[in-house]
């Protein structure tokens, strides 16, 4: 992997994937805002006018189907930068959008050393039409985008302390922080209680995880 960051092919394939985001999501600040974004919308004003505190925001308040302290806080700060401006929320889904997917390309290459087939996994995940509606419906980029970034980090630490020959225990504990931080943003990280085991199964070269 350090090897692989070192040359010049890395910066080629993070270009190569953005011009591959313009040109699939390109159109997309040309949109518009729909009834989710406007009750957001909605809701951050109520509070202001409220004096409704910061802590009950993130924690109390219309929490009762999502507890996601982080996303609501970043939802937050994109109102206070953007109002209701459509543009720069569009193009932060798109730059989220391209990240994740340059963070599945690390992923691959970390677990199976193959630069191509890392490229076609993280371009896959760039133009797949199953991650479609997580990039252009904007209510949903910083529950879905957030927690789908903060997870793969987490993965692809996991993953380097699975592959590497001198185990970094480091690593692990990054993983583990990663993970539980992913789920602050959008609870569908949750499935990783059961991913992890069986990643850990079929990537680990010592097949115990409290190996030094």
């Amino acid at each position: 992997m350090n090897q692989l960051f070192k040359n010049r092919f890395l910066y080629i394939i993070f270009f190569a994937y953005f011009v591959i985001a313009i040109i699939t999501f390109g159109k997309l600040p040309q949109t518009f805002f729909q009834q989710d974004e406007w009750a957001i919308f909605g809701n951050i004003i109520f509070a202001d006018k409220a004096g409704i505190s910061l802590f009950d925001r993130f924690f109390v308040y219309e929490q009762y189907t999502h507890l996601v302290p982080f996303s609501n806080a970043l939802t937050l700060v994109q109102y206070r930068l953007n109002g209701i401006d459509f543009a720069p929320y569009a193009i932060t889904s798109v730059a989220f959008h391209l990240v994740n997917a340059f963070l599945v390309f690390v992923l691959v290459f970390v677990l199976l050393k193959k630069k191509w087939l890392a490229v076609l996994a993280g371009g896959i995940f760039l133009i797949n039409s199953i991650s479609h509606q997580a990039i252009t419906w904007i209510a949903t980029v910083t529950g879905t985008a957030s927690a789908t970034a903060v997870l793969l980090l987490s993965l692809v630490s996991f993953g380097k302390y699975l592959v590497d020959r001198e185990r970094n225990r480091k690593l692990l504990w990054i993983s583990l922080m990663l993970f539980l931080f992913s789920l602050g943003f959008k609870e569908t990280s949750i499935f990783a209680f059961l991913f992890y085991p069986f990643f850990w199964f079929m990537f680990s070269r010592k097949r115990s995880i409290f190996s030094a």
